[in-house]
């Protein structure tokens, strides 16, 4: 069984930011092709899920990013779930809105969220889905740029990004989520 991790922070105030791009994007996905599903909380995981059928779980841990490696793995645990058959979806500075990159065990080294998952569960041998997140107007990095990419990334998208992200996931990485899911 396959488990889809939505990164993210929990907050209101969070929602549709930069940095909830993973949580966004299992909203999308479950609106797109699971609606009839309802989120259910975890408590003993801190995190909201969807199970589809005997397929996959769509989760959202509902802590802060850089406490999510001790709840996934708990949820991982509780319903005997492998890392390798976990995909983590997050947004990633490296890549422009509109670009996205699925790769296993290829991710990003300095976001908080997946280092803490892969710091609890001693490897990082899982599913990366990075959602590009900086501007096209930031040519290099949003640091050299001369702003905070802990600022940065909690800022909510322009009118336009959100439009470059909604087109990419619903054209793009949900079919992608579903033919992979299909096939494994």
């Amino acid at each position: 069984m396959k488990v889809i991790i939505g990164l993210g922070n929990p907050e209101p105030e969070y929602s549709q930011t930069r940095h909830n791009a993973g949580k966004e994007l299992l909203n999308q996905f479950k609106e797109h092709s699971y609606s009839f599903h309802a989120w259910e909380h975890h408590k003993k995981s801190n995190c909201d899920y969807v199970k589809v059928d005997d397929e996959f779980y769509m989760v959202k841990p509902t802590c802060f990013m850089n406490e999510t490696g001790k709840w996934v793995k708990t949820f991982l645990d509780y319903f005997n779930l492998k890392s390798e058959d976990m995909i983590v979806a997050y947004d990633e500075l490296d890549l422009f809105v509109g670009e996205y990159k699925f790769l296993f065990a290829k991710g990003t080294r300095i976001h908080n969220g997946v280092n803490s998952i892969a710091e609890v569960l001693g490897t990082d041998q899982f599913w990366h889905l990075r959602i590009g997140v900086r501007d096209l107007s930031i040519p290099m990095s949003v640091q050299k740029a001369g702003r905070d990419p802990s600022r940065y990334v909690l800022e909510r998208f322009n009118s336009d990004d959100s439009k470059k992200v909604n087109f990419l996931v619903d054209t793009t990485i949900i079919p992608a989520l579903n033919k992979f899911l299909s096939k494994n």
